[in-house]
């Protein structure tokens, strides 16, 4: 039996940074485009309005943060050539 350490939680934190950036949106205006080439001021827009429930929402809120804070040139090389990441892997 393996034992759960903290070693673990940067390669879970790491993993799910990649999906994130990596998630196509589903719907809307920018349906198919990766979470990380959305426009800064469609986050906002969901900034003030709020976000949707589930893992969408949540790297929505990310991604926003992100962004804010000029961090998308650092996240740019976990980009994945396609295909992207489907809604099925995106609900992990």
């Amino acid at each position: 039996m393996r034992i759960r350490g903290r070693s673990e939680r940067p390669i879970a934190e790491h993993e799910e940074l990649v999906r994130t950036v990596n998630q196509t949106m589903p719907y809307g205006r920018f349906k198919g485009r990766k979470l990380i080439d959305l426009p800064e001021p469609y986050l906002v827009w969901f900034k003030n309005n709020g976000f949707p429930a589930g893992s969408l929402g949540r790297r929505l809120a990310v991604m926003y943060e992100i962004k804010l804070n000029g961090l998308e040139p650092m996240l740019r090389p976990l980009v994945v050539a396609e295909p992207a990441l489907d809604m099925e892997e995106a609900h992990d």
